[in-house]
């Protein structure tokens, strides 16, 4: 305290090194278990050096800084890959889930208020529809093969239709049909791709209910069920606070009350889209997924707020400073880096 330059925000290496290690211990809490023991041995390694080294050798410092930039860094990064991997399976599972919603909705508008044969029921809405979601997934709603999976699911329920008897013309379709289909369904049926005795079944049983009705056989029809649609909205509805919320940026530190406790994480993933928030805590590990509304709540009932994160320390020495204004701390960093 009695070192001049200790008074000028940033100036001192001590204020670099409290700011480095706020900023490395912003998301510690102990209810994250092992995760929190190496913030821990650091700060008991470093205070008592540090203490020594203002006593005895001040020049020394910026060495102790060093070592906390490092071990900061190399648990940062380390955190950083593992939310990374968190965030890519979140927008998986969020892109796998609006695949299967969309085939669902197709298959449903396709088949609804039809009547099949059973065999093929089935099959429109197990195989088929586990098929189309990877056809879906891996080109693309606008591609042509997302097409043609859709001309093929129309085309394989108008084949299993009943045709007008002594009809030349119906029955001609039906040949013509009866030669397309397995084609279609042996190149599209990829969920069984890799199981080529489950894919000659699978197409079989198709080809042996089309054997039945060119021999113009009785084949029982019954209601196709309707696939029941998972629990996800492609465009939800804005609600309150929505403005505030989807400007937030992945990075930010904050504390909310989950469970009726407080949880210091971070913003690893804002998907305006769907309206979902996935938060992480400084280990990179998932720790929350909450929709637009459940953070909405969390606004209204006071029950998170932000933390402050980088030059806390000589933020706050600037204001006892009486630097309040941006642009004063500016000028006041500057001082201390020239």
């Amino acid at each position: 305290l009695t070192d001049p330059e200790f008074a000028i925000p940033g100036a001192h290496p001590l204020h670099e090194l409290i700011d480095l290690l706020h900023t490395s211990g912003v998301g510690w809490q102990r209810q994250i278990g092992r995760a929190a023991t190496g913030y821990i041995e650091l700060l008991e390694r470093i205070l008592p050096v540090v203490n020594n080294t203002m006593d005895n050798n001040p020049a020394d410092l910026p060495a102790q800084l060093a070592e906390v930039a490092s071990a900061y860094e190399r648990d940062r990064q380390r955190a950083v890959k593992m939310a990374q991997r968190i965030v890519d399976a979140e927008q998986g599972r969020l892109k796998t889930l609006a695949a299967k919603a969309q085939v669902a909705r197709m298959i449903n508008e396709t088949t609804a208020n039809q009547h099949a044969p059973a065999e093929i029921s089935q099959f429109l809405t197990g195989l088929w529809q586990e098929s189309a979601q990877l056809v879906l997934l891996k080109f693309g709603e606008e591609s042509p093969e997302w097409e043609e999976v859709r001309r093929t699911t129309v085309t394989l329920l108008r084949s299993v239709q009943p045709f007008a008897e002594g009809c030349a013309g119906s029955r001609q379709e039906l040949f013509e049909l009866v030669t397309q289909i397995p084609r279609a369904l042996r190149r599209w049926l990829i969920s069984v791709q890799h199981d080529p005795e489950a894919l000659e079944s699978a197409i079989g049983n198709v080809e042996a209910v089309h054997m039945q009705l060119l021999r113009q056989q009785d084949v029982e029809l019954v209601p196709i069920s309707q696939i029941e649609l998972p629990g996800y909205e492609e465009s939800p509805a804005r609600g309150a606070h929505y403005d505030t919320i989807s400007a937030l940026r992945p990075g930010r530190w904050m504390a909310l009350i989950i469970d009726s406790d407080w949880l210091r994480c971070q913003l690893c993933l804002n998907l305006v889209s769907q309206q979902r928030l996935l938060f992480c805590n400084c280990s990179g590990m998932k720790v929350a997924s909450l929709s637009y509304s459940d953070f909405a709540e969390l606004i209204n009932n006071k029950a998170l707020r932000p933390l402050p994160v980088g030059k806390a320390f000589s933020l706050c020495l600037a204001r006892a400073a009486g630097l309040s204004d941006k642009e004063q701390l500016e000028q006041a960093f500057a001082g201390a880096a020239v």
